[in-house]
């Protein structure tokens, strides 16, 4: 089973039949033992047909080392409306990982949904940080409101962007995170460069002006010397006028 989009890194068809059966893009196998097939039928008795789950990588050992831990499930139902299968649908964990990817070196990213589903850039990340923990409980304080807001934490300033959507049934909440200092040094980095150079133009132009007052001066210097030399002595250029 192939896709084009980009965030699916793999997909699987579970049958529910009297020998369990799962179809993928390198063929089916048999479902022999119990505690896979019951990490594959939990699916089935989820109230959803369509649903966000956060055990998709259980069924199979190695999983979590290839998908991000989040994954989509698509129950199967006969005109009885029994669930007979599953579509398992896996996300790439590098595609999901570059999504989530702070465009700060000290900032951080991350989804979180209403049912507690986290998500991190990191992918061996599976539990929040204090800071993550404490930032989220600040957005569920502050129900209706999207703008951004600045966050102490442990001596530090942070600045907090986030946004919320909705994903069947699900709310979620996208947030970043970065220190303020992160934002701020390219601006102090400018001004100081601006200072520096407002400085050696100051320091130019007031080199230049002395430059220029001498070159204007000399005539003036020459026609003082001559007639100093013809006998007729003057202190400066005003008695001379």
């Amino acid at each position: 089973m192939r896709t084009p989009i980009p965030f699916i890194g793999y997909v699987e068809l579970f049958i529910n039949q009297e020998e369990p059966i799962v179809f993928s893009k390198s063929g089916y196998r048999l479902i022999n033992d119990t505690k896979t097939l019951n990490s594959y039928q939990q699916f089935l008795t989820n109230d959803n047909s369509l649903f966000w789950s956060p055990t998709l990588l259980e069924v199979e050992q190695g999983y979590k080392d290839r998908y991000a831990p989040l994954g989509l499930v698509h129950n199967l139902a006969n005109t009885r409306f029994t669930s007979y299968g599953s579509i398992l649908v896996y996300m790439d964990k590098d595609k999901l990982a570059e999504l989530l990817k702070s465009p700060y070196e000290a900032g951080s990213v991350f989804l979180i949904s209403n049912q507690n589903h986290w998500v991190f850039a990191d992918p061996e990340q599976v539990r929040p940080s204090e800071l993550e923990k404490a930032i989220y409980d600040e957005i569920e304080g502050r129900p209706g409101k999207k703008e951004p807001l600045l966050f102490y934490f442990d001596k530090m300033e942070y600045t907090v962007t986030y946004d919320s959507f909705s994903r069947l049934g699900e709310q979620w909440y996208y947030v970043s995170i970065a220190p303020l200092t992160t934002i701020t040094a390219p601006v102090v980095f400018i001004s100081k460069v601006f200072i520096i150079l407002c400085s050696i133009l100051l320091l130019a132009a007031i080199f230049l002006s002395f430059f220029a007052s001498k070159k204007l001066y000399n005539p003036v210097e020459t026609l003082l010397k001559k007639i100093n030399n013809e006998g007729k002595t003057t202190k400066n250029e005003f008695d001379f006028i």
